[in-house]
Protein backbone atom coordinates (compact mmCIF):
# COMPACT_ATOMS: atom_id res chain seq x y z
CA UNK A 1 0.00 0.00 0.00
CA UNK A 2 3.02 2.71 1.25
CA UNK A 3 4.67 1.57 -2.13
CA UNK A 4 1.03 2.50 -4.31
CA UNK A 5 0.10 5.53 -2.02
CA UNK A 6 3.57 6.74 0.06
CA UNK A 7 2.75 7.71 3.35
CA UNK A 8 -1.04 7.32 3.54
CA UNK A 9 -0.82 4.31 2.95
CA UNK A 10 1.09 2.78 6.18
CA UNK A 11 -2.02 1.83 7.84
CA UNK A 12 -3.76 0.00 4.67
CA UNK A 13 -5.82 1.08 2.36
CA UNK A 14 -9.37 0.24 1.16
CA UNK A 15 -9.35 0.61 -2.66
CA UNK A 16 -12.92 0.95 -4.10
CA UNK A 17 -13.39 0.14 -8.12
CA UNK A 18 -16.79 0.94 -9.42
CA UNK A 19 -18.01 -1.16 -12.42
CA UNK A 20 -17.86 1.02 -15.97
CA UNK A 21 -21.42 2.34 -16.54
CA UNK A 22 -21.73 2.38 -19.87
CA UNK A 23 -23.61 5.28 -21.43
CA UNK A 24 -25.82 2.41 -23.33
CA UNK A 25 -27.57 1.90 -20.11
CA UNK A 26 -28.96 5.44 -19.35
CA UNK A 27 -29.47 5.94 -23.40
CA UNK A 28 -32.53 6.55 -24.48
CA UNK A 29 -33.88 3.57 -26.63
CA UNK A 30 -34.64 3.79 -30.24
CA UNK A 31 -35.97 0.70 -31.41
CA UNK A 32 -37.90 -1.93 -30.60
CA UNK A 33 -34.91 -4.59 -30.89
CA UNK A 34 -33.41 -2.58 -28.64
CA UNK A 35 -35.89 -2.30 -26.05
CA UNK A 36 -36.59 -5.83 -25.95
CA UNK A 37 -32.89 -6.62 -26.01
CA UNK A 38 -32.89 -4.35 -22.79
CA UNK A 39 -35.67 -6.02 -20.83
CA UNK A 40 -34.01 -9.61 -21.98
CA UNK A 41 -31.23 -8.64 -20.31
CA UNK A 42 -32.44 -6.86 -17.00
CA UNK A 43 -35.26 -8.96 -16.19
CA UNK A 44 -35.57 -11.85 -13.55
CA UNK A 45 -37.97 -14.47 -12.84
CA UNK A 46 -39.08 -13.71 -9.10
CA UNK A 47 -37.78 -16.08 -6.37
CA UNK A 48 -41.45 -16.45 -4.43
CA UNK A 49 -42.91 -17.04 -7.84
CA UNK A 50 -40.09 -20.00 -8.67
CA UNK A 51 -41.12 -21.63 -4.95
CA UNK A 52 -44.79 -21.48 -5.58
CA UNK A 53 -44.30 -22.40 -8.58
CA UNK A 54 -45.98 -19.59 -10.22
CA UNK A 55 -46.60 -18.96 -14.03
CA UNK A 56 -48.42 -16.36 -15.77
CA UNK A 57 -48.96 -13.80 -18.25
CA UNK A 58 -48.76 -10.19 -17.36
CA UNK A 59 -49.31 -6.73 -19.31
CA UNK A 60 -48.43 -3.47 -18.21
CA UNK A 61 -49.55 -0.24 -19.98
CA UNK A 62 -47.21 2.24 -19.81
CA UNK A 63 -47.90 5.61 -21.18
CA UNK A 64 -44.75 7.67 -23.01
CA UNK A 65 -45.08 11.17 -23.25
CA UNK A 66 -44.07 13.27 -26.13
CA UNK A 67 -39.87 13.26 -24.77
CA UNK A 68 -40.34 9.53 -24.76
CA UNK A 69 -40.10 9.32 -20.90
CA UNK A 70 -42.66 6.97 -19.33
CA UNK A 71 -45.34 8.85 -17.04
CA UNK A 72 -47.89 6.37 -15.64
CA UNK A 73 -47.76 3.00 -14.98
CA UNK A 74 -51.31 0.45 -14.80
CA UNK A 75 -51.79 -3.04 -14.69
CA UNK A 76 -55.06 -2.35 -16.31
CA UNK A 77 -55.95 -1.29 -19.75
CA UNK A 78 -56.34 2.24 -20.96
CA UNK A 79 -59.75 3.19 -22.19
CA UNK A 80 -57.58 4.80 -25.17
CA UNK A 81 -55.74 2.65 -27.96
CA UNK A 82 -52.45 1.73 -27.29
CA UNK A 83 -49.41 0.31 -29.16
CA UNK A 84 -48.24 -3.16 -28.58
CA UNK A 85 -44.72 -4.70 -27.78
CA UNK A 86 -44.12 -8.22 -29.01
CA UNK A 87 -44.09 -10.49 -25.87
CA UNK A 88 -41.20 -10.81 -23.46
CA UNK A 89 -40.78 -14.54 -22.32
CA UNK A 90 -39.40 -15.25 -18.93
CA UNK A 91 -38.38 -18.38 -18.36
CA UNK A 92 -37.04 -19.45 -14.35
CA UNK A 93 -35.81 -23.17 -13.75
CA UNK A 94 -36.57 -25.49 -11.10
CA UNK A 95 -34.59 -28.72 -10.41
CA UNK A 96 -36.57 -31.75 -10.86
CA UNK A 97 -36.04 -33.84 -8.26
CA UNK A 98 -37.56 -30.70 -5.96
CA UNK A 99 -41.11 -31.42 -5.60
CA UNK A 100 -43.47 -27.98 -6.83
CA UNK A 101 -46.22 -27.90 -8.81
CA UNK A 102 -46.49 -25.55 -11.98
CA UNK A 103 -49.73 -23.70 -11.86
CA UNK A 104 -50.72 -20.77 -13.75
CA UNK A 105 -51.38 -17.92 -11.44
CA UNK A 106 -53.65 -14.68 -12.78
CA UNK A 107 -51.85 -11.87 -11.60
CA UNK A 108 -49.57 -13.05 -9.39
CA UNK A 109 -47.99 -10.17 -7.19
CA UNK A 110 -44.42 -11.21 -7.25
CA UNK A 111 -44.92 -11.22 -11.54
CA UNK A 112 -46.88 -8.44 -11.58
CA UNK A 113 -43.83 -6.47 -8.89
CA UNK A 114 -41.64 -7.55 -11.48
CA UNK A 115 -42.70 -6.55 -14.97
CA UNK A 116 -43.83 -3.70 -13.31
CA UNK A 117 -40.61 -2.81 -12.07
CA UNK A 118 -38.74 -3.98 -15.12
CA UNK A 119 -40.93 -1.21 -17.11
CA UNK A 120 -40.37 1.53 -14.62
CA UNK A 121 -36.31 1.25 -14.69
CA UNK A 122 -36.57 1.77 -18.72
CA UNK A 123 -34.75 5.40 -19.54
CA UNK A 124 -36.44 6.49 -22.53
CA UNK A 125 -37.88 5.71 -24.99
CA UNK A 126 -37.14 7.39 -28.41
CA UNK A 127 -39.54 5.17 -30.84
CA UNK A 128 -41.68 7.15 -32.81
CA UNK A 129 -44.81 5.55 -32.85
CA UNK A 130 -44.47 5.03 -28.81
CA UNK A 131 -44.62 8.87 -27.85
CA UNK A 132 -47.64 10.37 -26.38
CA UNK A 133 -49.77 7.04 -26.09
CA UNK A 134 -49.74 4.20 -24.21
CA UNK A 135 -47.66 1.06 -24.52
CA UNK A 136 -48.61 -2.26 -24.11
CA UNK A 137 -45.56 -4.73 -22.19
CA UNK A 138 -46.29 -8.74 -21.79
CA UNK A 139 -44.40 -10.74 -20.09
CA UNK A 140 -45.04 -14.60 -20.29
CA UNK A 141 -43.25 -16.20 -17.37
CA UNK A 142 -42.52 -19.89 -17.71
CA UNK A 143 -41.07 -22.24 -15.28
CA UNK A 144 -39.42 -25.25 -16.55
CA UNK A 145 -37.86 -28.54 -14.56
CA UNK A 146 -34.18 -29.27 -15.28
CA UNK A 147 -32.70 -32.80 -14.35
CA UNK A 148 -29.15 -30.70 -12.78
CA UNK A 149 -29.67 -29.32 -9.31
CA UNK A 150 -30.37 -25.59 -9.61
CA UNK A 151 -29.46 -23.26 -6.77
CA UNK A 152 -32.35 -20.38 -5.66
CA UNK A 153 -30.49 -17.23 -5.02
Amino acid sequence: ATKKYGKKGERGVIEVTTKNLTEEMFSAITTTDQLRKRIAQNILYPKAAIENGEQSTVKVYAYVNGEGAITQITTTPPSTSFQKVDEVVVVGYIASSISITLQQVENSPSLVQEASHMVKKLPDLAIEQFKNSWVEFQFNFRLEKRDAEIRLR
